[in-house]
């Protein structure tokens, strides 16, 4: 007892003695000659010694095999840390992999194994339980106490690795200004804490309990003075995940306007000369339902109050009812001078499936088609005159490409006709819904695609539970500048990319299927940064499994004191 004692106060002293940037090991990739600009950048901010960067000379690749990380990690990893009977052993506590070195060795997160690599149990199929986990609310010692005093005395070593790292070098440099700046300014007022959760679990489905921690960590942020945004997906336009704001682009190659409208709703309307009658025809290369709800409306008409509209519903309908409306009004100074809604079953092939809508206005009777069938008219019985000399079409959470959009009169006489030969984008005035995730400091949700969804602010952590958020940091799916912002294109659903693009200065993710219960959940990383803990302790705190598939990023000394 008295040794254990006398382990845990000199523990506590050489925590409290030595600085904490004199424990960070820095690995560098000599075959990456950017990896070695972003090591010495890190060192150069944190005054980190020369001595605490190790050189790797392995693959440039992001996924490297056991066997390689074995031979041209590990083995030298060691050596130098086993020199003169462990010294750096013991002094190392943070293990900073810079851009360049592999993220994934196996099926595994690199950084996760070199974490364990003195645990033993290679025997064991992993994950391994992480020792210096703990629960929200809990104060655990700070790693550097915990590393030398009860791991110490149990003769474990473990390295507490975050990585700098992402897109570009550019990207993982910026991780570190973006935590000096946090540390420097970061106060409740800096940005927003954005939470988004389903909503829709019963408490029989395993999902239930992660839909609880995301909201107790939004009321956390509450408590704790931040402007917080709870995302109910259960409430939202479509029930999707926070959106990314609605775009529209052109494609030069294929004479198209692709219309993204994720979560969102988009408009456009044109002007030409006044008809007393006309078809509004609208043509489309393909469109893509997202989740349920989604609907598309054809409009003609002189103004805000007076107009004749077409809405067409997709399946699924709302709430996956069975039954829809197709509506078709005409509406006079605000009044509805005509109208019907025909109801329609949730035949998806029947609905879903054409290539243009139609909407024809002639004097007594107005009615709305799909491809070449009427699916709705209705005998305009008001007499009240509408002159036609405006057309637009509206969208919710569809996203669909144009081909043509025509206006005529019944002899066939064009007004307008796009046929997209050339970017007319400039020849519409356009209606997009306005952007969500702005300003945003702490963010963390479930379960989707990596959309542009977030603008973050210096010092601002954040996270998204999904599979493979971190498949990839460096290379996108899809690297044309002009898909950046469309829809999932970029990224799929590598949300660790995506929000470093986004201007992240910490997060985290999954190079493989994680398991929801060895994801370190965003309530617990936030509720110890916090409370003091740095980010490199907080994540280690909140993740359950060592050996496992989840990756750190983010400079590990990053320790926002909020002002």
């Amino acid at each position: 007892m008295r040794l254990l004692c006398a382990l845990a106060c000199s523990a506590i002293a050489i925590a409290q003695t030595v600085p904490l940037k004199d424990r960070v090991l820095i690995l560098v990739n000599d075959k990456a000659p950017e990896s070695n600009a972003v090591g010495q950048y890190y060192a150069a901010k944190r005054n980190i010694p020369a001595a605490n960067i190790f050189h790797l000379k392995t693959s440039t690749s992001e996924n490297i095999s056991k066997e390689e990380f074995h031979d041209q990690v590990e083995l030298p990893l060691k050596k130098f840390l086993d020199a003169n009977d462990g010294a750096m052993r013991r002094k190392i506590l943070y293990i900073v992999p810079a851009y360049g070195v592999p993220l994934k060795a196996g099926n595994l997160a690199l950084d996760s194994v070199v974490s364990m690599m003195y645990a033993g149990h290679e025997e064991m199929k992993p994950p391994l339980r992480n020792p210096y986990a703990s629960a929200v609310g809990t104060r655990p010692p700070h790693f550097a106490e915990w590393s030398d005093g009860v791991a110490a005395a149990n003769n474990f070593k473990m390295f507490a690795v975050s990585r700098l790292d992402g897109p570009s070098a550019e990207i993982a440099k910026g991780l570190v200004d973006k935590a000096l700046a946090g540390e420097a300014s970061l106060n409740l007022k800096s940005g927003i804490a954005y939470f988004d959760y389903q909503g829709t679990r019963s408490p029989s489905e395993w999902q239930y309990a992660i839909d609880n921690e995301i909201k107790a960590a939004a009321e956390l942020s509450r408590k704790q003075g931040f402007e917080t945004v709870l995302h109910t997906q259960a409430d939202s336009l479509c029930r999707s995940q926070m959106p990314p704001a609605p775009m529209y682009l052109y494609d030069a190659v294929k004479k198209q306007l692709a219309i993204e409208n994720t979560g969102a709703t988009t408009g456009l309307d044109f002007s030409f000369k006044p008809l007393d009658e006309a078809d509004f025809t609208m043509a489309l290369a393909g469109q893509s339902v997202q989740n349920i709800g989604n609907t598309i409306a054809l409009k003609l008409g002189a103004g805000d109050r007076s107009f004749i509209r077409f809405v067409y519903p997709l399946v699924p309908f709302q709430n996956w009812d069975s039954h829809a409306d197709i509506v078709l009004e005409k509406v006079v100074d605000g009044a509805v001078a005509a109208r019907t809604a025909v109801h329609i079953a949730n035949e998806e092939k029947a609905i879903n499936s054409f290539s243009s809508l139609r909407l024809s206005v002639r004097k007594g009777r107005i009615s709305a088609w799909r491809d070449a069938t009427e699916v709705a008219a209705v005998e305009d019985k008001s007499g009240k005159p509408l002159p036609l000399s405006q057309a637009g079409l509206s969208a919710a959470c569809l996203c669909f490409t144009l081909k043509q959009l025509t206006v005529a009169d019944p002899a066939g006489v064009v007004s307008w006709d796009d046929r997209f030969a050339t970017d007319s984008t400039a020849r519409y005035q356009w209606h997009l819904s306005a952007p969500s995730g702005l300003k945003a400091l702490w963010v963390w949700g479930w379960y989707g695609m990596a959309f542009d969804s977030y603008r973050f602010v210096p010092g601002a952590v954040g996270a998204q539970l999904t599979s493979f958020t971190a498949l990839s940091i460096r290379t996108p799916a899809n690297p044309d500048p002009k898909v950046y912002h469309q829809s999932a294109a970029r990224w799929g659903g590598n949300w660790v990319p995506r929000m470093l693009e986004q201007g992240v200065t910490a997060t985290w993710g999954a190079v493989d299927e994680p398991y929801a219960t060895l994801y370190a959940p965003g309530g617990n990383v936030f509720d110890h940064l916090w409370a003091g803990y740095n980010f490199g302790d907080s994540f280690y705190i909140a993740e359950p499994a060592g050996r496992w598939v989840m990756v750190a990023v983010g400079d590990p000394l990053y320790s926002p004191k909020i002002h």
